[in-house]
């Protein structure tokens, strides 16, 4: 990480958009046709609010139990260079949502 770090300076970034602008210009790019993504992963059901205790009141240390759901959704968030944003794309993993093991894919998608 040290070196990503080091590595982006006003001149690197100032190339990278130097060079970015030329080839959307050469290449005649519609800005409809440009895109940022990002993607995060976000936990489902996480309560650490419901939390017991296991221990005497005046003991040092307690056991704590919280009831907390691990399981995962990746978030995929997309905007155009024209402001377009698009409804975020949530990709669950499928053999966990709802207990189905195959679901329908009419678009034959991946």
């Amino acid at each position: 990480m040290t070196v990503h770090g080091g590595a982006l300076n006003t001149d690197v970034v100032d190339d990278w958009f130097e060079l970015l602008q030329t080839t959307i210009t050469t290449c005649a790019i519609d800005q409809d046709c440009i895109f940022a993504m990002d993607e995060t992963c976000c936990f489902l059901d996480k309560c650490t609010h419901k939390t017991r205790h296991i221990g005497s009141a005046d003991a040092l240390q307690q056991m704590a139990l919280r009831n907390e759901v691990r399981d995962t959704a990746t978030m995929i968030l997309i905007i155009s260079a024209s402001e377009k944003v698009f409804p975020p794309t949530i990709i669950f993993q499928g053999a966990i949502l709802r207990g189905k093991l195959a679901w329908e894919n009419p678009l034959d998608a991946m």
